[in-house]
């Protein structure tokens, strides 16, 4: 995907008005350059004229103590280790995370910080975020807000579809399903994930939300060919141990049985990307050749 400087810039502009950072600010880059959301935050530095502060891109980067941080962004997993560490974040003001959802464990260790922490939307066709979303402090939400000058609706099968006054794409289609109300929404799922299970339309993300938390392993649901359904909901694990019976039946203590996932795969350690997002494709391509070995 290529970028034009000026929609670059425009984008960069847009968040600095967005989260009121000017010339007098700061900004931690402690994401790779190489991507755009560690270039991104290069040029809302420059084009504000404010200060960079650069540590390592690292799981666990290092935070200056003695600097102030007006503004910062991070993947899940970096923010995860730091809170563990038990590091003090207290000099930073605001934090962008992105990349991967935040799950519900570490949302709510988000509220205990001082720091104003933001859930972002966005993908590299629109040069990051077009949407944040409020996890703490007063101005929590449920919702993804857009931001100035973008304009959301949905499709007939409400999907996301994006316009925006700053960019030089004119509109994009998402197959991002939403509910969406008054220019802001909540995510349900990927149109492409959507299983058929007999007849029954399942969300894997919907279905992964609401075990977020009943487990201390990773995991994530996907379908698989079925006999009796066409398809039919599974799910995979991250663990060391795996007693499928004992899942089944937690699953089905909060998820409707038609719903519910019908067998467990357990694959440590899970296929992961650069950026540290679970790498599902390949992760299920690992499960199915180790289904094709037995």
């Amino acid at each position: 995907i290529h970028h034009l400087k000026k929609d670059m810039l425009s984008s960069a502009k847009i968040t600095n008005s967005y989260f009121e950072l000017d010339l007098n600010d700061t900004w931690l880059l402690s994401l790779p350059s190489q991507f755009i959301a560690g270039a991104m935050m290069i040029i809302r530095c420059l084009s504000a004229k404010g200060t960079l502060i650069v540590t390592d891109c690292s799981s666990m980067p290092a935070i200056p103590a003695d600097k102030s941080i007006s503004f910062a962004a991070m993947i899940p997993l970096q923010i995860e280790n730091l809170i563990q560490a038990e590091v003090d974040l207290s000099n930073i003001q605001k934090l962008i995370i992105g990349g991967a959802a935040v799950s519900r464990d570490l949302n709510m260790k988000l509220q205990k910080l001082d720091t104003n922490c933001f859930a972002t939307y966005g993908m590299t066709e629109t040069i990051t975020h077009i949407a944040v979303q409020a996890l703490n402090g007063k101005y929590k939400s449920d919702w993804f807000s857009a931001l100035d000058g973008v304009k959301l609706g949905v499709d007939d099968e409400s999907c996301l579809s994006i316009e925006t006054n700053h960019l030089s794409i004119e509109k994009l289609q998402t197959n991002d399903i939403v509910n969406l109300e008054d220019n802001r929404f909540q995510f349900i799922g990927r149109r492409d994930n959507v299983i058929n299970s007999g007849g029954l339309k399942i969300s894997p993300e919907a279905i992964e939300n609401q075990l977020d938390g009943l487990f201390d392993f990773k995991l994530f649901c996907f379908g698989i060919d079925s006999d009796k359904y066409g398809k039919e909901l599974v799910l995979a694990v991250e663990s060391n141990q795996l007693n499928e019976l004992e899942i089944i039946e937690k699953c089905n203590s909060i998820i409707p049985k038609n719903k519910c996932p019908k067998q467990v795969f357990n694959i440590n350690p899970f296929v992961y990307t650069t950026t540290g997002k679970i790498d599902r494709k390949a992760t299920i391509a690992s499960i199915q050749k180790k289904r094709s070995d037995i």
